[in-house]
């Protein structure tokens, strides 16, 4: 109860503004500063209330006020005035809100007062007659249904949300089905969603709710309405998961699976079913169980036809039968029967087929004896708009069409009917771009719709741009930018309707600039300029390193010029600067005004052979019999006299015995610290290297000399697969410069065999993991049938640049470079595609390799993978043979093709 425990904080009694202040000192001091995501937060400390972040804010027993509030705006704890707070059924008036949360109590609006309510009561909204003018009040449960009304529930009011909208109105369950008329109440009770009043299911567009789909596709895991999730050969979880909340397909720790006899570890369960095992219960590991048989049906072709015999899928697999699946056995319903049967296509038509050439085309298959007559078949597929080059729209099953990267035209769309994917063409912005395409396309390609029946000419897309000269050395020394990101970005210019297709010579000429100087209208001006377009306005440039922001480099007056030497003379500040090497003075000023000396520098000094320093102006070094170490050295600043011979680190890992000057600029190498000799010091080679070994783990890939034999088309038309990006492992961390700047894409030169433009490197990436590697990402796969090479150009740590030797040859690994070729159907990677790759294929699928007679370049799954889903299947076999003969999704036919260049 509030009154049997002292309160902390007494409303009618300030804080002096000084203890206040020391307080908010200690509070922000050990909870953060009242700056950046801080928030008021009211608690049961001693100020009532400080500025801190909404985490230690719960750490102390606060209550955050959200966003924007601090406790020096508008008294947001009620510190002075309180509230009226319900404490078990009882009122008590001006309480600070923390406190009568802290007492568990319930604070009241600001300004109601205990007078205007009676804590404790249960009023809550009462639904009447309907149809009559008053068909809600706000009172006691008991009372409303007295009076025959139906109370909405605690918490509610009629002021609130009309709790008492019983209009009957559609109702959408998970499930994507739908019932008209439910009154919104009946409707959440039975966990559905209530539709707009006035509607009906033909109205409402009711989907399935997503729900986590574990199957055997790339990505193991992906959010799916439970139908889609079917279509493409997936596991439901169930209604409310997701991917990524609780592992649901067992990523991260899955159970054992049983394969026949043999028990594996750690096989997600998806996974375990595609592959025909049997997966164990969560948790279950393999010293748990036991696994029995796992004999399935086996169809194999004989003498007298197709017959059945139950073996395990490998074996079935090994002497070139089917297996027919899980569960099935030649004892029940003749698994292996081949005779033809009505076939329901995903397109919606009924052909003659075995069952089980049904199946793999996707189809369902009748019972014994049922044909096509009589059957209707529903069209399970729907058109899916893909964007860029290519065919724009082909008809997928839905989820197959989201796993492909298209756009579902919805359900009972064809690609013959219509053209659902171009029949609706707007305005398209993408960035300032703007595109005349169909909603699909713009969506895919990640740009946005503009409203139907909008053109190009009718919208403007992102802020206008103007050539945007970037006034230093750079590659690219103009860009297209909005004028006020030009501006932000310490950025030139040049005005509305210029563009750098047609201005960009006018920045090259800005590219190096200096002050120039010139006279318009008789009024000496100056302006940052290049100096051949200085001359071109007729200006005279001022010298490089000079800005009109930085002093007044027109002003060429003759000054007092003070000479290194610490003598001065009487010049313009140019010839000061260029041939005399001094330092101007203000404007006006002579010799006799200014007192022009040296800048002390250190001075090396050597009686009786100890070497010792003193800062002194250089002109009195030699008046010490010392040795200056430059301008802008001290005596205690890096040990400017140290000129001791020592250890000297050189690029190829030897040593030598030499002072610090000549080790660095002699020798090229690294001096290590004073007092270390070649014998103790440890000098390692310093030139980066590329490390090439065979696996992902432990080396660069793809390693150098593979060739990528797998698919090259997703279309039958472009080539849109291959290799795209390398991930190169050095022996050490390198930079993109001597001076350790970030690598990029200029870092890594590529060129290709045959004389073709090479890909373009778009981006380089170092890994988190491992800061010796770099994943180097280009803008489309590798030529088929070319050699492509990947030279790197980069820099140790210490400024070496990386070990180059050139091309050694084919089968040699260069430290600097690595060699990748294309070549659809190469299984065996000899540069040809011949019979024996099909030989080589079935041997790496089987497990028949022995050491050294199979690739293994980068693993066998590169090899094998023809289909790039990261997985061997069956599948990969059939698509294998349509590369081979030109058919399905290839471009060409492979067999008898090869690489037109010997590898570089």
């Amino acid at each position: 109860m509030l009154i049997h425990r002292p309160p902390i904080f007494v409303a009618s009694r300030a804080i002096p503004s000084t203890t206040l202040a020391l307080l908010l000192t200690v509070v922000t001091t050990a909870f953060g500063q009242t700056t950046g995501d801080t928030e008021a937060c009211c608690g049961p400390f001693s100020i009532g209330c400080a500025d801190i972040v909404p985490a230690k804010c719960d750490l102390v027993g606060g209550i955050s006020l959200g966003p924007g509030s601090q406790c020096a705006v508008d008294d947001p704890c009620f510190l002075q005035g309180g509230l009226a707070c319900c404490i078990d059924n009882k009122c008590v008036n001006n309480v600070p809100l923390f406190f009568c949360h802290n007492e568990g109590g319930e604070p009241q609006e600001p300004g109601v007062l205990c007078g205007d309510l009676e804590c404790g009561s249960n009023i809550q909204a009462c639904c009447l007659d309907p149809m009559a003018d008053l068909n809600c009040g706000d009172t006691e449960p008991e009372f409303c249904l007295e009076i025959g009304g139906t109370p909405a529930g605690d918490g509610t009011s009629c002021h609130m949300d009309d709790p008492c909208d019983v209009a009957p109105r559609p109702c959408c369950f998970d499930d994507g089905s739908c019932i008209d008329f439910i009154p919104p109440a009946h409707c959440e009770h039975d966990g559905g969603t209530p539709q707009p009043t006035g509607s009906t299911c033909e109205d409402a567009q009711c989907v399935e709710a997503p729900e986590a789909c574990c199957g055997p596709f790339a990505v193991g895991c992906a959010d799916f309405a439970p139908s889609e999730c079917k279509l493409i050969g997936g596991e439901p979880v169930g209604p409310g998961s997701e991917c990524h909340v609780d592992d649901p397909c067992f990523f991260d720790n899955p159970p054992a699976c049983c394969s026949g006899d043999v028990c594996n570890e750690h096989v997600p369960p998806f996974f375990c079913q595609y592959k025909g095992g049997v997966p164990q219960e969560p948790g279950v590991a393999c010293a748990d169980i036991e696994c029995g048989s796992n004999d399935q049906a086996c169809c194999l072709m004989g003498s007298i036809g197709i017959f059945c015999n139950d073996l395990p899928p490998d074996d079935c697999l090994d002497f070139l039968g089917t297996p027919a699946g899980p569960n099935t056995s030649c004892a029940v319903d003749d698994p292996c029967d081949i005779t033809p049967r009505g076939c329901c296509l995903p397109i919606g038509v009924c052909v003659l087929e075995p069952p089980a050439r049904c199946v793999v085309q996707g189809g369902v298959p009748e019972e014994i004896g049922v044909g096509c007559d009589g059957i209707v078949c529903p069209v399970l597929t729907e058109a899916c708009c893909f964007g860029g080059a290519g065919v724009p729209c082909q008809d997928r099953l839905p989820g197959q069409c989201i796993l492909d990267g298209g756009e579902s035209a919805g359900p009972d769309t064809r690609c013959s009917v219509d053209d659902p994917c171009d029949g609706d063409r707007r305005a398209c912005c993408q960035d300032e771009f703007c595109f005349f395409v169909t909603p699909g396309v713009c969506k895919f390609d990640g740009g946005v719709v503009q409203p139907a029946g909008t053109t190009c000419d009718d919208v403007q897309c992102g802020e206008p741009t103007e050539a945007c000269c970037i006034n230093l050395p750079a590659a690219h020394p103009c860009e297209d930018l909005p004028r006020n990101d030009c501006f932000a970005m310490g950025y030139t210019p040049l005005g509305p309707g210029t563009s750098c297709m047609d201005d960009v010579q006018t920045c090259l000429k800005m590219e190096l600039t200096e002050a120039c100087c010139f006279d318009p209208q008789g009024a000496l001006g100056c302006a940052d300029l290049s100096a051949d377009f200085c001359l071109e306005v007729q200006g005279e440039p001022a010298g490089l390193g000079t800005s009109c922001s930085v002093g007044d480099p027109c002003d060429f007056a003759p000054r007092a010029c003070c000479i290194p030497d610490g003598t001065c003379q009487f010049l313009d500040p140019q010839t000061c600067v260029e041939f005399a090497g001094g330092v101007p003075q203000e404007s006006g000023s002579t010799c006799d005004d200014v007192a022009c000396g040296q800048a002390p520098e250190a001075c090396c000094i050597s009686p009786l052979a100890a070497l010792f320093c003193v800062n002194v102006p250089p002109s009195m070094c030699p008046d010490f019999m010392g040795r200056s170490a430059g301008p802008g050295t001290e005596c205690f600043t890096d040990d400017p006299c140290d000129f001791f011979p020592r250890a000297c680190c050189l690029p190829d890992g030897g040593c030598l015995f030499l002072d610090p000057q000549s080790c660095a600029e002699g020798a090229g190498g690294v001096p290590r610290e004073s007092g270390v000799t070649c014998d103790v010091a440890e000098c390692l080679a310093q030139s980066p290297e590329i490390v090439h070994l065979d696996s992902a783990e432990h080396g660069t890939f793809p390693c150098s000399g593979f060739i990528d034999p797998r698919q090259e088309s997703t279309n039958g038309l472009d080539i849109d697969l291959g290799i795209t990006s390398a991930s190169i492992l050095f022996n050490r961390r390198v930079f993109g410069s001597p001076d350790g700047t970030k690598l990029t894409p200029a870092n890594f030169i590529m060129t290709e065999t045959g004389g073709g433009d090479p890909p373009i490197a778009l981006g380089v990436f170092p890994t988190d993991d491992i800061p010796e590697r770099v994943i180097v990402l280009w803008d489309r796969p590798i030529t088929p049938g070319e050699w492509t090479t990947i030279v790197a150009d980069v820099y140790s740590k210490q400024g070496f640049p990386i070990k180059s030797v050139g091309h050694l040859g084919p089968g040699v690994d260069e430290p600097d470079r690595i060699d990748v070729a294309f070549l659809p159907g190469d299984i065996d990677q000899n540069g040809l595609v011949s019979p024996v790759d099909l030989f080589v294929f079935r041997r790496i699928a089987n497990g028949l390799c022995a050491t050294n007679d199979c690739p293994s370049c980068d693993g066998q799954l590169a090899m094998t993978d023809i289909d790039r889903d990261g997985e061997l299947s069956p599948l990969d076999l059939f698509r294998y043979r349509q590369l081979i003969n030109g058919l399905g999704n290839a471009t060409q036919a492979w067999g008898g093709q090869f690489l037109t260049n010997s590898q570089p």
